[in-house]
């Protein structure tokens, strides 16, 4: 059966849209910083027919720079978009087992409902872009980390296996084109890419928000950032962090593997997901 799948790493937010019929992924700003700058970067696999300058992350932070960022992940069948998104977003019953579900979208942190008692976090404004529309597939996790831990003032406990990559799942078998787009002020779009010959060629894209190589300290956490740039208004000592666990254990299945880690440290600054009902991403 003919896909695309689209791989999503980094410094990202998922939330489900106040609608419930498409996900919401925000990109948090971090550009800045001597050892923590992470980049928005998408690359597609294979690139044949497609204008891979508009992936040069400069041109991706151009387009921020210059207000646009609404962006949208469409489906189209026959020229006209179809919608449907589909994400078993449960908390595993226990994270310490992964067999269970074990691709479950859920396996992804819910960063209020697991580390801040189910609490909406108050968000700075702005600090999300861009914003990209998620309308049609499956929400997936890709794979799991080691097991890791959750500290908070001063204190660990361990915590579980949690999602190391997030993935959707685009049924193209009909030749459903996918495309990535923004729009402007005046409601005219400008395309990022569009994949085309799709019943009869699988793609694999990355959108990622990570150090690139050499930008980052090896084995230095990232999750932090969420609390600086993001979530300013929980406390020092509210504040959680995910360092791994001791003795490194692995998940019994669904371990990422190296070449599926383009960060160094992917669990450490993986991506989170808020609370259905925690409102649009701004």
């Amino acid at each position: 059966m003919p896909k695309t799948t689209i791989t999503f790493n980094g410094l990202l937010v998922f939330a489900r849209a106040p609608k419930a019929d498409y996900y919401e992924l925000g990109v948090l700003r971090a550009r800045g910083g001597r050892h923590t700058e992470h980049i928005f970067q998408i690359s597609v696999d294979p690139p044949a027919g497609i204008d891979t300058s508009k992936f040069d992350p400069d041109a991706l932070e151009s387009y921020v720079q210059d207000g646009h960022v609404r962006w949208s992940l469409e489906v189209e069948s026959k020229g006209q978009p179809v919608r449907g998104i589909v994400a078993n977003a449960n908390t595993p019953a226990n994270r310490m087992d992964a067999s269970q579900n074990p691709d479950d979208f859920g396996w992804l942190i819910n960063i209020e409902q697991e580390f801040h008692n189910g609490g909406m976090l108050p968000r700075q404004a702005q600090q999300l872009q861009p914003i990209i529309e998620l309308t049609k597939g499956r929400l997936f996790t890709r794979c799991k980390t080691d097991m890791v831990d959750k500290a908070r003032g001063g204190t660990k406990t361990p915590f579980g296996f949690i999602a190391g990559s997030v993935g959707l799942e685009i049924d193209t078998a009909a030749g459903e084109e996918v495309v990535l787009s923004f729009m402007d002020d005046y409601g005219n779009k400008t395309e990022i890419f569009r994949l085309t010959n799709t019943a009869q060629q699988d793609y694999e894209v990355s959108i990622k928000n990570t150090p690139i190589p050499g930008g980052t300290v090896a084995g230095a956490g990232h999750f932090h950032l969420f609390y600086e740039r993001l979530f300013t208004g929980v406390g020092h000592q509210e504040r959680c962090d995910i360092p791994m666990h001791f003795p490194v254990t692995p998940p019994s299945e669904g371990r990422c593997e190296e070449d599926e880690d383009p960060d160094p440290d992917p669990f450490r600054c993986g991506g989170v997901r808020l609370n259905d009902g925690s409102g649009p991403l701004t």
